[in-house]
C-alpha cells in the first residue's frame, strides 16, 4: 500500500513483514522540526534512535518534498542476531551506518523514479537488515500525520562576524559585537543532539534556540566531532554536515551565532571518551590502555570492541590522559604518522567549503583541549613553553594553513593546555601575523584545574593576547545547577568577564550525552520538567551591550547596568543593549544618557537600540555613558 502525502519506510530482519506486528514500532514526523510520535509497538531507544535519524536522513536529503515520513521497525537483538558466527555480529552503531546507507541510496534513486514497482526496493546487508522504501501515488492511509507546525522567528538575520579589530569582534557594520552562550555538544553517536522534537536532556530544536533568545544568548559552540565527519577514512558523512548545517541555519533566525567545535576528551571512544574516528587513534606497539593508569589492562567489551563500563570507571576518566597509549596516540596526531594530521586538516577544510557562507558562524574551533602530546617520551611538554613551541604551535599553523585554502576570512580559534596557569606562551596565531584580524584565543576555566580566582585569569590571557594579537573568548566553563551550589560561582565568572570585556559560553546547554562530565545535570533547563530555572535564567539574562557602535570602554552590571563607549557615528547601526525585564526590570527601567542631545534611544523586543539623533552634533571618539536602572 502507498501513499501520495507520505513517505514509508520499513526496515526488518525478519524477512518478512507480517512477522513485524510483535516487534515493529511505527513513528510519524512530517519535518525535523517538529515532534516524533510513536504509535504502535515497543520503544527501545535503538528504535528511537534509528527511527528519528531515518527521519531526518530523508526530510534533509529531499528537503524539497514536503511528505510525512512514516517508519516501521523490526530489529533484531544481538544475541539474536548471531546466526553462530561470531565474526558476523556487530554492535548497534555499525547496524545503524548500514540503514543509514541504504536509506540514502533509496532517497537519491527513488528521486528519479515515478512507478510504483520502480519505487519498491529491498536491499540486504550481512546482518540480515531488508528495507523498503515507499514513496507512493495513493493518498489514504489510516494514521493521521502529525501537522507542519512554520514556527518562523521574528529576529532579522545576524549581521556577519567579518573579524577583529582591537581585541573585538567585528560585524559587518563595523559594530564591536559581544556573545553570551551556552555550548551544545552531544558527546556520544551520532554526535549531534535530537532535533525532531523538543527534550529537556537531550535535543536542541527551535524551542531550544528560542529559550536561548530569551535569556538574550546569541551564541552557541555546536560541537562537530571528527567522528562523525569522517566515520571511514577518506569518507565524509554528508548526511551528518548537512543536520549540523540544518542546526547552524535554524540559529540564524534566532539571532544565535555558532562557533563550530571539534570537540574532544581523552581523544575517542577507544580510550573512553569521545572525538575522534576509531581509525584515527594509533597504539600499535606501545603499552595496552590504560596502564599505567589503573595497572592492568583493559577489559573490551566483545560485540564493540570498546573499553567496556568497568575499566572507564575505575577512575576519573580525566586520569586516562595519562595512560600512555593516550600519550602515544596524540604524539602521532602530532607528527602527522600515516598522515593523520593531514586527514584532520582535511576535515577541517570540507566542514569550511560548508559553513563558511553561513551569516552566522563566529568561527572554527579547531580542537578542544588538547593534550601536549608523548610526556613520557619527553617530560617538558608538561610546560606551556615547550609544548607550545613543539606540538601545538606547529600543530595549529598546519590546521588552519589547510582550513584557509577554503575560508581565508573566518576566525579561526586555537587554545593551549587547560593548566597553561601563568601563560600559554604562543609566539604568533595560526598562520602568523598576518591573521592576527581572523584569529581568537579560547580558554576554560575551572577552579579545579585554573586554581586563580577568574579575574587573574582573565588577565593572563590577555596579556597573551597583547603578546600574539588577535583576540579571546572564554569558551568553557562549568555552568551546571548543582542544586543551585554552582550559581554564586558562575555569577563571579560572568561578573569578571563584564570586567575584562570577555564574551563567554558556558558549558553546556544540556547533558545531552553526559560522557567525560563532572557534575551530573545542566543549568539552564530542568532535566526532569523540562522548564527554564528562573535562578539560572536571571543570571545568564544580565543586561550587556551586544553590539557597540565605537569602541567599548568598560561594561558593568551589578544592580545597575552601565555601558561607557566611544562613538563612531560614520557607523549606521544602532548600538544594541540586551534586556529582560521578566527578571531584572518587573516595574519598568530608567535610562540615562550622557551627554544629552547626542544619542536616542528606543525599545525593540528585548533590545534597546542606541542611535545618534539626526542633526546632532557628535565627534567621532565622542564618550557616551548609558545606564539603566530598575524601577
Amino acid at each position: 500500500m502507498g501513499f501520495r502525502d507520505k513517505i514509508f519506510v520499513i526496515v526488518t530482519q525478519y524477512g518478512k513483514i507480517g512477522s513485524l506486528l510483535a516487534h515493529s514500532c511505527l513513528l510519524i514526523t512530517t519535518s525535523t522540526s517538529t515532534n516524533v510520535k510513536f504509535l504502535l509497538g515497543s520503544i527501545t531507544p535503538l528504535y528511537q534512535l534509528c527511527a528519528s535519524h531515518i527521519a531526518t536522513v530523508i526530510t534533509t536529503e529531499n528537503s524539497g518534498d514536503g511528505r510525512a515520513v512514516v517508519v516501521r521497525l523490526a530489529l533484531m537483538k544481538n544475541s539474536d542476531n548471531n546466526d553462530g558466527d561470531q565474526d558476523e555480529e556487530i554492535g548497534d552503531e555499525e547496524l545503524f551506518n548500514e540503514i543509514e546507507s541504504m536509506v540514502k541510496e533509496l532517497v537519491l534513486e527513488s528521486t528519479v523514479l515515478t512507478t510504483f514497482d520502480k519505487l519498491k526496493r529491498e536491499m540486504i546487508i550481512r546482518r540480515k537488515v531488508h528495507l523498503v522504501l515507499l514513496l507512493s501515488e495513493i493518498y489514504i492511509y489510516h494514521v493521521i500525520a502529525i501537522p507542519n507546525l512554520d514556527t518562523r522567528a521574528t529576529s532579522e538575520p545576524t549581521p556577519k562576524i567579518i573579524g577583529i579589530k582591537n581585541d573585538h569582534y567585528i560585524d559587518e557594520f563595523g559594530r564591536q559585537r559581544f556573545f553570551r552562550g551556552l555550548n551544545v555538544v552531544y558527546k556520544g553517536f551520532p554526535y549531534y543532539p535530537r532535533i525532531d522534537a523538543f527534550d529537556p536532556v537531550t535535543s536542541f530544536t527551535e524551542e531550544d534556540m528560542k529559550i536561548l533568545a530569551s535569556v538574550n544568548m546569541n551564541v552557541i559552540r555546536l560541537g562537530v566531532l571528527w567522528a562523525g565527519v569522517e566515520p571511514v577514512r577518506g569518507k565524509y558523512n554528508e548526511t551528518y554536515l548537512k543536520i549540523i548545517k540544518s542546526i547552524v541555519d535554524k540559529c540564524n533566525l534566532y539571532g544565535i551565532y555558532v562557533l563550530l567545535d571539534s570537540h574532544q576528551d581523552v581523544m575517542s571512544d577507544r580510550f573512553c571518551g569521545e572525538g575522534f574516528p576509531r581509525w584515527a587513534v594509533r597504539t600499535e606497539g606501545t603499552w595496552p590502555f590504560p596502564i599505567p593508569i589503573g595497572l592492568t589492562a583493559a577489559i573490551y567489551d566483545p560485540i564493540t570492541g570498546l573499553p567496556d563500563k568497568v575499566t572507564c570507571g575505575r577512575v576519573n576518566w580525566a586520569l586516562l590522559y595519562l595512560s600512555r597509549a593516550v600519550n602515544v596516540a596524540w604524539q602521532r596526531l602530532y607528527d602527522n604518522y600515516d598522515g593523520l594530521r593531514d586527514a584532520f586538516a582535511a576535515q577541517w577544510a570540507k566542514i569550511a567549503s560548508i559553513f563558511k557562507n553561513s551569516n552566522n558562524l563566529l568561527g572554527y574551533d579547531l580542537l578542544n583541549e588538547p593534550w601536549p602530546g608523548d610526556t613520557y617520551s619527553n617530560l617538558g611538554l608538561w610546560f606551556p613553553s615547550v609544548n607550545t613551541r613543539t606540538n601545538l604551535g606547529p600543530f595549529w599553523d598546519a590546521i588552519s594553513a589547510e582550513l584557509r585554502k577554503v575560508d581565508n576570512n573566518g576566525i579561526v580559534f586555537f587554545t593551549g593546555v587547560t593548566w597553561d596557569l601563568f601563560g600559554n606562551n604562543f609566539d604568533h596565531v595560526p598562520g602568523g601575523p598576518i591573521y592576527q584580524n581572523r584569529s581568537s584565543f579560547g580558554y576554560h576555566y575551572y577552579k579545579e584545574v585554573r586554581i586563580k580566582p577568574p579575574n587573574m585569569d582573565f588577565q593572563v590571557h590577555l596579556e597573551d593576547i597583547g603578546r600574539t594579537g588577535g583576540s579571546s573568548m572564554l569558551t568553557e566553563f562549568e555552568a551546571a545547577y548543582d542544586s543551585g551550589k554552582n550559581l554564586p560561582g558562575l555569577l563571579t565568572i560572568i561578573q569578571a568577564a563584564d570586567k575584562y570585556l570577555q564574551s563567554w559560553i558556558g558549558w553546556q546547554y544540556k547533558d545531552f550525552f553526559p560522557l567525560t562530565r563532572q557534575l551530573p545535570g545542566d543549568g539552564l533547563i530542568d532535566p526532569n520538567t523540562g522548564q527554564v530555572r528562573p535562578d539560572v535564567a536571571k543570571i545568564f539574562s544580565r543586561t550587556y551591550a551586544e553590539a557597540v557602535s565605537g569602541n567599548t570602554l568598560s561594561m558593568e552590571f551589578d544592580e545597575d547596568f552601565k555601558l561607557v563607549y566611544e562613538i563612531n557615528p560614520s557607523i549606521k547601526k544602532p548600538t544594541v543593549i540586551k534586556i529582560q525585564e521578566i527578571y531584572h526590570y518587573p516595574n519598568g527601567f530608567i535610562i540615562n544618557i550622557s551627554p544629552n542631545g547626542k544619542v536616542e534611544w528606543r525599545k525593540n523586543g528585548n533590545s534597546i537600540l542606541v542611535s545618534p539623533i539626526k542633526g546632532a552634533n557628535i565627534q567621532n571618539g565622542e564618550v557616551i555613558t548609558i545606564s539603566i536602572s530598575a524601577k
